[in-house]
């Protein structure tokens, strides 16, 4: 048996890895990353962007866009994102997908069958958890029979088999009694044992205090049954109208399969951790997902309202001669608006921009907002007929500490506008999720931007213009 070889890499930066040692591993290396590439590939909505790249002879690998563990044949893969150091990195990833995957639940996945991976050992066992979790909610909600008996109302799903189910769920004794599709979720039988099973793991194994309230919430949603593995419930193949809870069913098998117990009364045994499913993160969904968990914290803590993907109207064509071509309408859609009344004060966007290889200095483009996404804050502030806006990316953990934590930029009157546009750079720092209360930190740093830019645009507006005049050095902290 070959033993498996451990890479540390980085997201977006190219990782030397030792020669196959074989034709045949290096034929494992491609095979195992063309799979890969095209899972997530499908997973992640179908995005023609090629997630791995490798050298034609497998010696050098690249993770564009995506942390986390792969399992790459005999490769075990610990990639880290762009934006944050390596000491203790797990833990301030695991704490930042918790925060993100509540809103941004596709942002993970979960690739099977990876090779001796110690993954439920680590902080990775929260995200595999709190995926776990997000299927097993979402199966619950869309489960046409569990609608059906929580609203009593009709399920066009269901066209008629409620009868059926009913029938067939009602045998004369236990041997002819079965159960199909529509009720896989309604009452107790192997597959919801084996959820249970996988729920008494996750809490077993968890660390995080916020993802085991998570598994019991979800927990609650499902029929009583007892915790148990059962044979049946992990050979059973599943009905075609089973997808939304397949994912689901499946974590909970891989888990159970490699951890097999050797005799019945072994049913409660832990799996082995080294083959357990691997976890990779696009990163950019996840961290917008962790913007807008945290933008709503702060809104909240503002007495503001918070929302998502507002379309707004920027401009409409009035006059073409014949026939203009496309949609005679063009809207703005910020990630987020946080609103009073009704009104719209502030429009924010998250960009996870940065890359670590390149040397900090006054051109340095490591963290730097490129001017594209200037315009598409200010054109959003336009069409919501505001003048604040608000970019947020995450802080390079290697940075000096005189790289400061916010900018404001101020967009010129000119001739058109009667008072400047203000538009802040909110540098969040990732490196306070090393503590448990690192949640709370970025939310008051949140806080204090939107305060901030609320009180220089105010200012603006009244005298027409904006200066830094009589501002402190406090002022300009955080």
């Amino acid at each position: 048996m070959i033993r498996p070889v451990v890479i540390k890499a980085v997201e977006n930066v190219f990782v030397d890895v030792p020669a196959p040692v074989s034709p045949s591993a290096r034929r494992s290396r491609a095979r195992a990353l063309n799979r890969t590439n095209f899972l997530l590939q499908s997973r992640f909505g179908g995005r023609e962007a090629t997630f791995l790249e490798a050298s034609p002879e497998m010696t050098r690998l690249r993770f564009n866009g995506v942390a986390g563990f792969v399992g790459l044949g005999d490769l075990q893969c610990w990639v880290r994102p762009k934006v944050m150091t390596l000491a203790s990195w797990e833990e301030r990833f695991a704490r930042l997908a918790a925060l993100g995957l509540r809103h941004r639940p596709r942002a993970i996945v979960l690739l099977p069958g990876a090779i001796s991976a110690p993954l439920l050992s680590t902080a990775f066992v929260d995200l595999i958890a709190f995926r776990f979790a997000s299927e097993v909610q979402r199966a619950a909600e869309e489960h046409p029979l569990l609608l059906f008996r929580r609203e009593r109302r009709g399920v066009p799903a269901l066209r008629g088999r409620l009868l059926i189910e009913r029938q067939v769920t009602a045998g004369p004794h236990r041997a002819h009694a079965f159960w199909c599709d529509y009720s896989l979720l309604a009452s107790d039988n192997p597959l919801v044992r084996l959820l249970h099973w996988a729920f008494e793991f996750f809490l077993r194994s968890v660390r995080l205090a916020g993802t085991a309230r998570v598994l019991r919430s979800v927990r609650a949603l499902l029929p009583n049954a007892p915790p148990r593995v059962e044979p049946y419930a992990l050979v059973r193949g599943l009905p075609p109208a089973a997808v939304k809870y397949r994912e689901a069913i499946e974590i909970a098998r891989e888990i159970a399969r490699h951890g097999r117990p050797r005799s019945p009364r072994q049913h409660e045994q832990l799996p082995d951790p080294r083959q357990a499913a691997s976890v990779v993160a696009r990163m950019e969904d996840l961290f917008e997902g962790a913007v807008v968990g945290l933008l709503e914290r702060a809104a909240a803590r503002l007495t503001m309202v918070h929302r998502q993907q507002q379309t707004l109207s920027f401009a409409n064509r009035t006059l073409a001669e014949g026939v203009g071509v496309g949609k005679p309408r063009r809207c703005t859609k910020p990630d987020d608006v946080l609103m009073t009344a009704e009104t719209i004060r502030i429009v924010a966007d998250a960009k996870y921009k940065g890359r670590i290889t390149e040397p900090v200095g006054e051109g340095s483009t490591r963290s730097r907002l490129p001017p594209e996404d200037f315009y598409q804050v200010f054109s959003a502030a336009v069409s919501a007929g505001v003048r604040t806006g608000v970019l947020i990316q995450p802080r390079i953990e290697d940075l000096p500490d005189w790289v400061g934590s916010f900018e404001v930029w101020q967009v010129d009157p000119g001739q058109v506008l009667s008072a400047p546009v203000l538009l802040e750079v909110i540098r969040i720092d990732l490196r306070v999720l090393s503590d448990s209360a690192g949640v709370q930190a970025l939310t008051r740093q949140l806080e204090s931007g939107v305060r901030r830019l609320l009180t220089l645009g105010a200012e603006a507006n009244q005298a027409g213009s904006w200066t830094t005049r009589g501002m402190t050095q406090a002022d300009w902290k955080v």
